[in-house]
């Protein structure tokens, strides 16, 4: 991952389609992104190895990973750099997954503790600013965000409500930079 980039694509959790990879190509040439989170969503299990496929070759292209949803089966099938890990898959995992990248999503203290004991490369903690995926929840702000990542090594990007220009409130709390999943 870059130094420089401190950005994280959360793609939407829409089906892959051929739309979704074309719209990736022109996004993460112009903006030096980390990594893409991309949901592997959909019932045609050879419709989502093909997008996925697709979707690396993008990505990695541009020198940033690919990392998919809680789709460990098929990280090795699609040539993605990884997985990334929802909160409840992160809580049952009894020891990191053997995979060169694994990410998490965290959003409590104890979720936190966990991406720590497994060793994880990195995690997304949030919602730091108010969001519509998850309405009605209460954000963490940027006071919180760095109250709970004291302490932690992990790199720890905040999520929620992002856009590129909240990165230096994120250096600024402790954090490694933003996810964005609307904000690009």
């Amino acid at each position: 991952m870059s130094d420089a980039a401190r950005l994280i694509l959360f793609a939407p959790s829409e089906e892959i389609t051929d739309a979704l990879c074309a719209r990736l190509s022109p996004l993460v040439e112009a903006v030096p992104f980390d990594a893409v989170i991309l949901p592997i969503t959909g019932s045609d299990d050879r419709a989502r190895i093909n997008h996925a496929k697709s979707a690396a070759a993008v990505v990695q292209k541009h020198n940033a990973a690919l990392l998919l949803v809680d789709a460990f089966e098929l990280v090795a099938r699609t040539g993605a750099d990884g997985v990334h890990l929802s909160a409840a898959a992160l809580m049952t995992c009894e020891q990191r997954p053997e995979l060169p990248l694994v990410f998490a999503s965290c959003h409590t203290p104890a979720e936190l503790l966990k991406a720590s004991s497994l060793a994880l490369d990195a995690v997304v903690l949030g919602s730091v600013k108010a969001t519509p995926t998850h309405p009605g929840a209460l954000p963490l702000g940027w006071a919180a965000f760095e109250t709970l990542i004291s302490g932690y090594a992990l790199p720890v990007y905040g999520i929620g409500g992002m856009r590129a220009d909240d990165v230096p409130e994120a250096l600024a709390a402790g954090g490694q930079g933003v996810a964005m999943m609307r904000g690009w």
